[in-house]
Order: C-alpha cells, then structure tokens, then sequence
C-alpha cells in the first residue's frame, strides 16, 4: 500500500500548517466558516475551533463541513 498524504485545514496559522507538513500531510489555507474535503482519503476538516473568535462562526464552519459531510453519504 502506498503512502497517505492526507490534505486538511487548520486556518491560516503558519507554525501549525508547518508542523502538519512536517507529518506528510498537505495543508489549505482556509476562513473560519470554511472547509477543506480530501475525496481521495475521505477526510473532511474544518479550522472553526481554530479561528472562531464567536461561537456563532464556529458554528457556522463546523455546519458548512457537516454538509459537505452528508453529500459524501
């Protein structure tokens, strides 16, 4: 089996998306009520909990990745 570069979001903080790197992984920049979906490895990330300043735009960033979710179903 080959190796998995999976591809995620944590925002727009350079350290992290750095370290995430580091790991093998592929990072998109992203908005708080933004998402990133990886079809190839079935991985859907959300930087929300990262860059909310207001639960309601976490909110709004974790809905948005659920739908996305749900398309995949």
């Amino acid at each position: 089996m080959g190796e998995i570069t999976p591809e995620l979001t944590i925002g727009n903080d350079k350290a992290t998306a750095e370290a995430l790197e580091g790991m093998g992984a592929h990072h998109f920049q992203c908005p708080v009520k933004g998402f990133h979906v990886d079809k190839k490895n079935k991985l859907i990330s959300t930087p929300a909990y990262m860059l909310g300043k207001r639960i309601s735009d976490v909110h709004a960033g974790i809905s948005n990745m659920v739908d996305a979710l749900m398309d995949m179903i």
